[in-house]
């Protein structure tokens, strides 16, 4: 079948390129989230200015409608942000998705800090993420890695004048996108809309 085939490609094309970078930035990430967490669990008035500026944000791009998490504009948005972790990653040199991989784990590390110093716990911390997390957060991880492994292709063939096809790199890096990050991120958002809330509402007792 043509599907299988596709997937089969796909999954030689990320062992043999994606796979050591995405190991690499997984640990990457999961240290800037400890550490960041660690560093505004300290620093307790930047820690609420910045979950506020998280909440307005989350506001401004209408992620919440009466009825809790929106789920159509959850998944636009997460594929919007994977999408354009890849794309700018055509821009050579800058390396830019390294900004969207921080960015992401400071949030992540912000919240847990802020469910740790108001006396909530990690324990409800994990319900909320871990849900949807195992499934958004290595499509995220995905994303990031595309895009790094387009600028560094792309950066290569300029620097060099190698035969390095940047055409063919992007076109895997569609096909990882559109097979892998695109149903990993549809799951959690299913997951993150409907299935989360109801665990966090049993585990605090609402």
């Amino acid at each position: 079948m043509w599907i299988v085939r596709q997937y089969q490609e796909t999954g030689r094309f990320f062992r043999k390129k994606l796979l050591k970078l995405f190991l690499i930035l997984c640990i990457c990430f999961a240290g800037l989230c400890v550490l960041s967490g660690i560093w505004l669990a300290s620093e307790e008035a930047l820690l609420n200015e910045f979950v506020q500026q998280i909440a307005a944000g989350f506001e401004e791009k209408g992620l919440f409608d009466e009825g809790g998490i929106s789920f159509f504009t959850l998944l636009l948005n997460n594929l919007y942000a994977a999408g354009i972790s890849i794309l700018i990653g055509c821009i050579p040199f800058f390396f830019l998705t390294i900004l969207p991989l921080f960015s992401n784990a400071v949030v992540l590390g912000a919240m847990g800090a802020l469910y740790q110093t108001t006396g909530i716990g990690m324990g409800a911390f994990l319900m909320g993420i871990l849900p949807h997390g195992i499934l958004e957060l290595p499509a995220l991880l995905v994303s990031f890695t595309l895009g790094l492994y387009l600028c560094w292709t792309l950066s290569y063939k300029i620097c060099l004048q190698r035969e390095r096809s940047f055409r063919q790199a992007l076109k895997e890096a569609g096909r990882v996108y559109l097979l892998v990050v695109v149903p990993l991120l549809l799951a959690a958002a299913v997951i993150e809309t409907y299935v989360t809330p109801a665990l966090m509402g049993l585990f605090l007792g609402v």
